[in-house]
């Protein structure tokens, strides 16, 4: 404390010579801590002001890609890949087909043109230059049902995961690409790491390692297994108490979902889709939908829906 008061008797009269003066309102004297620049200096060290970071630390979990889009402050186009879980985030100038498709070539240019890619059918994928693009690729485009984010549980799943590791980067003033590649490299329970899977070696990081550790050394068929065996488990579970809905067919009279929050509609079924649980529907009011069948009941269960939303 003497040391402290000397430094600062000194820095004092070195301000009187030059004749600075300081605010007596502002001036804080013996204080354990100080708030500077965004940062909380004290004998712990420099670690970011709560008071800056408290409207990233309390951003609400997105539960889609839009809401991931505007944490991030532009848009960017997510993509995972389905055995090793591999995340690849590049941002878009803009969000027009020909704008997403330049961003997945570059994407497949490092890893590989895909046999199949799962969306949600909205802008751009379901626009005509999007659909040319995957034909002349080779890319067998596999649409989910709409309001239905369990049947891409994958991205929704990668969602939540960048919006912690982007968090993380933002709380630690760290390099999002470089949270990215920790993320990358982390290894799974009874897996190797994405990198690992989906490159067939490890990756070098900013840690020491050993030139013979970069090297491949696991074998993909012995993770496709323990992926299989953790899907089954999972499967197990999520299914204990799931009831299988009987299957639907073509002409069938039904009531569906138009949208979450509002009334069932009336429809019938012009056409039962290659995807599991999947149908497109005609409705009363001539609109044509395409649904999962957790969304539709059949004419026996008429009386019980319009029961329940009278009741609500």
């Amino acid at each position: 404390m003497e040391e402290h008061c000397r430094l600062l008797r000194r820095t004092l009269l070195k301000a009187r010579k030059a004749n600075l003066k300081f605010n007596v309102l502002k001036t804080q004297l013996s204080q354990t801590s100080v708030n500077y620049l965004g940062h909380v200096l004290s004998d712990e060290g420099i670690k970011p002001d709560p008071k800056k970071i408290r409207a990233i630390e309390e951003f609400a979990t997105p539960n889609c890609k839009e809401d991931l889009q505007r944490f991030l402050g532009k848009e960017h186009l997510l993509m995972i890949d389905y055995l090793s879980k591999y995340v690849e985030l590049k941002p878009l100038n803009s969000t027009t087909a020909q704008s997403v498709i330049t961003v997945m070539k570059s994407i497949y240019a490092t890893h590989g043109i895909p046999e199949e890619l799962v969306s949600d059918g909205g802008p751009p994928y379901n626009s005509n230059l999007m659909m040319i693009f995957f034909r002349e690729w080779g890319i067998k485009h596999h649409v989910t049902p709409p309001h239905f984010l369990r049947a891409n549980g994958q991205i929704e799943r990668a969602v939540q995961t960048v919006k912690n590791f982007l968090t993380k980067a933002a709380v630690e003033r760290k390099d999002l690409y470089v949270v990215l590649l920790d993320y990358r490299i982390q290894p799974a329970k009874d897996m190797p790491s994405q990198a690992e899977l989906l490159m067939g070696r490890k990756l070098r990081t900013f840690l020491p390692s050993h030139p013979g550790q970069l090297k491949p050394t696991f074998d993909v068929e012995k993770a496709r297994e323990a992926l299989r065996k953790r899907q089954i488990i999972q499967n197990k579970y999520a299914n204990k108490h799931a009831t299988v809905l009987p299957v639907l067919h073509q002409n069938a009279k039904v009531w569906f979902k138009h949208k979450m929050k509002e009334p069932w509609k009336q429809g019938t079924i012009i056409q039962v889709d290659p995807q599991p649980r999947s149908y497109t529907i005609k409705g009363e009011d001539g609109g044509v939908f395409r649904r999962n069948r957790f969304h539709i009941r059949d004419k026996t269960t008429l009386r019980m829906i319009i029961h329940v939303d009278q009741e609500l």
